[in-house]
């Protein structure tokens, strides 16, 4: 499961199977080649840890992982324009 290894991962791994997946997105063409995959996994980390730290001043009634899917569902749309 992805949860599992992410909860093992390192960092760098981390960044690394991104970046993989971002390439492999971009040679089968479900995402554009607008940003390289380094790029991409930047951008995803930088609003992966925004949300992180907006969820310590949030008091809404999402629950954490419902923004993450939120979040990750706005980046799939930016992808695909």
């Amino acid at each position: 499961k992805m949860e599992d290894y992410a909860s093992q991962a390192t960092d760098m791994e981390v960044k690394q199977f991104f970046q993989k997946s971002a390439q492999s997105a971009i040679d089968s063409k479900e995402i554009r080649a607008v940003f390289s995959p380094k790029e991409l996994t930047l951008m995803f980390n930088g609003i992966f840890t925004e949300g992180l730290l907006e969820r310590r001043n949030q008091y809404s009634r999402k629950s954490f992982r419902g923004e993450i899917k939120e979040m990750l569902s706005h980046l799939e749309k930016v992808l695909r324009l």
